[in-house]
C-alpha cells in the first residue's frame, strides 16, 4: 500500500503535467476515486454479507479520519496551502454532501417514519448529487490554474505508475480490513463498532499514505484534492451505490457521529479564514492554509472521538 501511495502521486503528478490540468485537479477526480475504492468494495460486499450496519458506520468514520486525522497528520509534515477555489466551492460541496446524507437518515426526525434508513430512492438522490459533482469538475477543468513543475514522464510511464498505485492501494486496504475485521469479530464486537473504527482506519490508510506521499514530495494539491474528493465521493456515490442495491439502517445513536463529521468539514473551512496565529480573522479572500497547529487541533479531536467510540461500544 505505501508503494501504491508513492506509484499513485508520481503517475498523478506526471499525468497532470501531460494533460495539462491541474494536480488539484487530478486529486479531485483519479486519486479522489481511486483511494475511495476500498470503502466502495467494502460497502458492496457487506451488503451482500448482510453486514449493512458496517457500511454508514464506515464510511462516518472513513471521513472523519480523512478531515481530521489524515489532514491534520499531513498538516503536521508541512502546513497544507489550498486554492481559493477549493476553499469557496469544494469544501462547501464536500459540507453540503455531509448535510444532505445527515437529513436522509433522519427519516424519523423529518417525516416520522421508523426506523430511519438509507433507502433506493435516498440512494438514487445522493448519485444525482454526485453526477452534478462530476459536472461541475468538468466545467472547471479548464479553468484551474496549471502547475508545470510535476514530474517530466512519458506518457506510458506515468498511466502504467497511476495504474499500479490504483490497484496496490485497494488491495492493501482489502488486506488490512479482512485481518482487523477477523479479528474484531474474534473479540464479539458489534458491526457498528467494527465500521466506525477498525474498518473506517482500514480503507482510510490509502488517503492516509497517499497524502504523506504527496506532502513529502512536495504535491499539496494532490494531498488537498484527494481528501476533499475522496469525502465527497465516499457520501454520494459509495452511500449512493450502496443503499440502491440494498437499503441501509440507521441507529440513532449515530446522529452523534454525523454532526462531528458535519462539524469537522465545517472547521476545516472556517479555519481557511483564521490567520495562521489565529489572532484574527481574515479580511481578504487568499493565502489560505492549514498549518501545524490547526493540525494538531484536529488530531486532538479525532483521538478524543476515537476514545469515546471504545468507551460508549
Amino acid at each position: 500500500m505505501i508503494r501504491g501511495a508513492d506509484w499513485l502521486v508520481d503517475g498523478a503528478s506526471a499525468l497532470a503535467r501531460r494533460l495539462s490540468v491541474s494536480e488539484l485537479m487530478i486529486g479531485l477526480t483519479i486519486v479522489a476515486l481511486g483511494t475511495s475504492l476500498p470503502e466502495l468494495i467494502v460497502s458492496i460486499l457487506a451488503g451482500y454479507r448482510d453486514a449493512n450496519e458496517m457500511i454508514l458506520g464506515n464510511i462516518v468514520g472513513s471521513n472523519l479520519m480523512n478531515t481530521l486525522l489524515i489532514l491534520g497528520v499531513t498538516a503536521l509534515i508541512a502546513p497544507i496551502p489550498f486554492e481559493r477555489g477549493t476553499v469557496l466551492r469544494e469544501i462547501p460541496f464536500s459540507l453540503l454532501a455531509s448535510v444532505v446524507v445527515w437529513i436522509l437518515v433522519n427519516d424519523l426526525f423529518f417525516e416520522g417514519v421508523s426506523p430511519g434508513q438509507l433507502g433506493r430512492i435516498d440512494g438514487l438522490m445522493l448519485l444525482a448529487f454526485f453526477l452534478v459533482f462530476l459536472a461541475y469538475l468538468v466545467a472547471i477543468a479548464g479553468k484551474d490554474e496549471i502547475e508545470s513543475d510535476g514530474l517530466d514522464l512519458p506518457m506510458g510511464k506515468s498511466l502504467l505508475l497511476l495504474a499500479g498505485g490504483l490497484i496496490a492501494l485497494p488491495l492493501g486496504g482489502e488486506f488490512v480490513v479482512r485481518g482487523a475485521v477477523g479479528m474484531a469479530e474474534s473479540l464479539g464486537v458489534s458491526q457498528k463498532m467494527i465500521g466506525l473504527t477498525i474498518v473506517a482506519a482500514g480503507t482510510s490508510l490509502p488517503e492516509l499514505v497517499t497524502c504523506v506521499a504527496a506532502a513529502r514530495k512536495g504535491r499539496a494539491a494532490l494531498a488537498v484534492g484527494n481528501i476533499i474528493g475522496s469525502n465527497i465521493s465516499n457520501l454520494l456515490l459509495v452511500l449512493g451505490v450502496s443503499a440502491g442495491l440494498q437499503s441501509i439502517p440507521f441507529d440513532p445513536v449515530m446522529n452523534l457521529d454525523l454532526a462531528l463529521m458535519v462539524a469537522s468539514a465545517l472547521a476545516l473551512l472556517s479555519f481557511m479564514f483564521i490567520d495562521r496565529q489565529g489572532s484574527r480573522i481574515r479580511l481578504a479572500l487568499g493565502g489560505f492554509s492549514l498549518d501545524k497547529a490547526e493540525g494538531l487541533l484536529f488530531i486532538g479531536a479525532y483521538t478524543v472521538y476515537l476514545v469515546y467510540t471504545i468507551l460508549r461500544a
